[in-house]
């Protein structure tokens, strides 16, 4: 899967996970025979195999090389248009060749990644001197040692609230991480470690809470998404959570001093509004309104129905928030699980109601999902793999069979109660539930 699996043939990306989820399962069944440092063990080993691999079912490295090598050179990435930028002199002095500049997706747009993320590129370029896979290689050690930082969080909080560590193996040997993070160098995996750092401080100590805000400050730096969790926070710290707020903007904006200027707002602002107007792949909710849109207006709304979902996805997170801040346990364990079911709802109403889902964004539900009764976000790192028909024949074409075939199966699991589940399902907290 890492170094011979061609995206163009979706029948050999459907059958390599298709096994290696089988085997998954097998070893599911297993899982008394292994301690948790065997599980984590065995989790980096397979993580590892990637290290000298370059992706194969993406191409937005090629726009990590690119970012990087223009901050690495003291520019500012975030005000340079690649389309503008590739041809001139300075784009050949940085080495940024046809080959990085051909193989990289949204060349129209400026970048989105956020400050962290860019200091991370920039590190691998630097340690790269120029090399695209040394590039790669120090991408993946990145990679590597946030998702064993992370496995070791999650064994830890699992312990603390006497869940068998086994629950982690959900995430640890769940194919779709492996593979999208080691394998195609996704950072969602760097965010869950900051989210986790951040968690971990704060029950530790709550003295310590402006540490853990700098955590999730970080994990903002790395993707936006975890701002959607502020409400939550909020509902769970309450009026703490005015100083933790305070903490978490202020990391953030720190990140963007050495890029800041009138025009990166202005740029930055027209990119992410573009995602959310431009952008469609592997959505649920929105193919189905849209298609009714379409035949109501005869063309695409996208850059209503985008905007108009998003409003609707707030509205649920608010709510979800004002739920959790209704209840009133005051059980350690109890209070942690329902945290953990509120934040699992919010990311999936959050995916739901997307235009886009790329696979690698189920991995943040399936590490939640360990800490939760329910493992239909688990299927769903499977299904998602059905979204790579898109590419099958080396085309940009969605398939609507698969993708109807993914969500139907998501929402039979998604609706059965949870007493017909408990009889076919992966059981990972029945007991200390």
């Amino acid at each position: 899967m890492g170094y011979a699996v061609d995206r163009g043939n979706f029948l050999e990306v459907l059958l390599g996970y298709s096994f290696l989820f089988a085997a998954t399962v097998v070893f599911y069944k297993h899982r008394k025979e292994f301690a948790w440092r065997d599980l984590i063990l065995i989790a980096m080993l397979f993580r590892a195999a990637f290290l000298f691999s370059e992706p194969r079912l993406s191409d937005d490295y090629y726009r990590f090389i690119w970012d990087g090598r223009l901050v690495a050179a003291g520019e500012n990435p975030y005000l340079i248009l690649p389309n503008d930028f590739a041809e001139s002199v300075r784009a050949e002095e940085l080495g940024i060749n046809a080959e990085i500049f051909e193989g990289m997706n949204s060349k129209q747009y400026y970048t989105v990644y956020p400050p962290l993320n860019q200091a991370l590129f920039a590190f691998s370029s630097f340690m790269g001197f120029g090399d695209p896979m040394a590039e790669l290689f120090f991408l993946h050690l990145i990679i590597l040692f946030s998702d064993l930082l992370f496995l070791s969080i999650m064994v830890k909080l699992l312990r603390r609230f006497s869940i068998p560590h086994t629950a982690a193996i959900g995430y640890a040997l769940n194919p779709l991480v492996i593979i999208e993070l080691s394998g195609n160098l996704h950072f969602e995996g760097v965010v869950l470690t900051f989210l986790a750092l951040a968690v971990w401080l704060y029950l530790q100590k709550e003295k310590w809470w402006w540490i853990s805000a700098v955590c999730f400050g970080a994990a903002v730096s790395v993707k936006l998404l975890p701002l959607m969790l502020l409400p939550l926070v909020a509902a769970v710290l309450k009026w703490k959570a005015i100083r933790y707020f305070f903490v978490v903007g202020v990391t953030f904006l720190i990140g963007f001093l050495p890029f800041y200027s009138f025009q990166l707002i202005e740029h930055w602002q027209e990119s992410i509004t573009l995602y959310f107007k431009s952008f469609e792949f592997n959505a649920s909710i929105y193919y189905v309104v849209r298609s009714i849109g379409s035949q109501l207006v005869g063309y695409n709304p996208i850059q209503t129905v985008g905007p108009v979902l998003s409003l609707v996805t707030l509205s649920a997170i608010l709510v979800l928030a004002f739920l959790q801040f209704r209840k009133n346990t005051t059980h350690a364990k109890a209070r942690f699980l329902q945290v953990a079911q509120s934040l699992k709802l919010t990311y999936l109403v959050y995916f739901l109601m997307a235009t886009t889902v790329h696979p690698w964004y189920i991995i943040t539900l399936a590490a939640i999902s360990v800490f939760t009764s329910r493992k239909d976000a688990l299927l769903w790192s499977f299904l998602v793999v059905l979204s790579y028909s898109h590419y099958d024949g080396g085309g940009f074409q969605e398939n609507y069979i698969f993708i109807a075939l993914e969500y139907a199966f998501l929402a039979i699991v998604i609706l059965m109660p949870t007493s017909l589940l408990k009889k076919g399902q992966v059981k990972v907290l029945n007991e200390s539930l």
